[in-house]
């Protein structure tokens, strides 16, 4: 077996293949598609605060730790958060079809706000000042020690809890993803069958008449230009293993386009 060339060569292709969907798993995870996007946001939001009147005191659209809505978990592990009990039922059944079983797969949160946010604001038991909480029980107010704030600190305070102001941060992120979107457009994308690149194999057995292994891989790229014309090329390879007799065959495509 090992001087027949006709084994090794599948082997081989095997393995590129499965090298290939390997190195192709940790880009398509959650937490790459999310860091790229807030790459790709910040990097065209620095690009325009070029004029000093208009600089942000802050763009990044995670909260502060501070603040009362600042998610305290894992962005990319977000438990479930609590819900209203009429909605809960239907989330789980409804009309006799069983909901998702993996709603819970990340735990459960028990508060609507940052369980932690009172804790910057010195709560203490006797104060004759309150602060509201929301969780799952409703709303409850907590004894807060606010005494002699100066006009500083009361505008970081508002900041920092400001859910419009946290919205049009956000907003401005999401403006910044959309020009993100009109620029890879202009880009040369890779494509293949499909829209994307990619390779498969298929394995064929019909006892005692052949056995055979097919692969087929597809790659190509294209690109749209400012005036509206759009050009691609696109390649593709269909090779064929015949184990039990006969030949060989290897077939590769090249298209075009404008």
């Amino acid at each position: 077996m090992d001087d027949n060339p006709s084994y090794r060569r599948p082997i081989g292709g095997l393995l590129l293949a499965i090298a290939i969907v390997l190195c192709c798993m940790p880009g398509c995870s959650r937490s790459f598609w999310r860091e790229q996007a807030d790459r790709d946001s910040y990097e065209l939001i620095s690009e325009k605060m070029t004029d000093p009147a208009w600089d942000l005191p802050r763009m990044d659209i995670t909260p502060d730790p501070r603040s009362r809505f600042y998610d305290p978990y894992d962005p990319d592990e977000l438990p479930l958060p609590p819900d209203d009990e009429s909605a809960n039922a239907l989330m789980h059944e409804v009309g006799g079809w069983q909901g998702y079983k993996s709603w819970h797969r990340f735990g459960q949160a028990f508060n609507v706000e940052n369980p932690n946010w009172l804790e910057n604001l010195l709560a203490d038991v006797g104060e004759n000042e309150f602060v509201m909480q929301t969780s799952i029980a409703g709303v409850v107010n907590q004894p807060a020690a606010l005494h002699n704030l100066e006009l500083g600190q009361l505008i970081e305070l508002a900041n920092i809890h400001n859910r419009d102001y946290q919205t049009e941060i956000e907003n401005v992120y999401l403006q910044a993803l959309a020009v993100s979107r009109e620029r890879f457009q202009f880009g040369v994308r890779y494509l293949g069958g499909g829209g994307t690149p990619g390779s498969s194999i298929t394995g064929t057995s019909v006892p005692g008449v052949t056995d055979s292994l097919s692969q087929r891989s597809n790659f190509g790229v294209s690109q749209l230009l400012p005036t509206g014309a759009q050009w691609l090329v696109e390649l593709t390879n269909n090779t064929l293993w015949i184990f039990s007799g006969g030949n060989n065959t290897t077939a590769s495509t090249i298209s075009y386009s404008l």
